[in-house]
């Protein structure tokens, strides 16, 4: 019996992995690699990309609601602004210029862009920035 949030079973399909591979924080923003070759023009779209990002408290109980980068006073998280999006050379890097990129506890990146082929690539990134380069 499986029970709740676990990773139990993994199947080969013979089809291919349309998944970010890995990210890296740059000082023009937030370079993500995916495990295959993308279109220029959905990358390139900023449209095509959500980010928002928040804090948590540190306590002596566990858990902790999502509190502001912008003020750490207030409940929740702030949406962040994707000024621009670059596909790179090796045409599975995109480069995301985001408007006042620095440390954050949890910050998360939803895209939806197409790979070379065509085929939809729809994720969500979740990250931690501890310090800039």
């Amino acid at each position: 019996m499986c029970g709740p949030g676990g990773f139990y079973r993994v199947k080969y399909t013979g089809r291919p992995l349309r998944i970010p591979l890995e990210m890296h924080v740059r000082k023009e923003g937030v370079a993500i690699t995916f495990a295959e070759k993308l279109d220029k023009a959905s990358v390139e779209d900023v449209g095509r990309y959500g980010v928002a990002r928040w804090n948590y408290r540190w306590t002596e109980s566990y858990g902790s609601k999502r509190y502001r980068v912008s003020d750490p006073n207030k409940e929740g998280m702030d949406e962040v602004n994707v000024v621009g999006a670059k596909l790179e050379g090796d045409g599975r890097t995109v480069l995301l210029k985001l408007e006042d990129l620095r440390p954050v506890m949890q910050m998360r990146i939803d895209v939806d862009v197409k790979t070379a082929e065509g085929e939809v690539v729809k994720t969500t990134v979740y990250s931690t920035i501890n310090k800039m380069p």
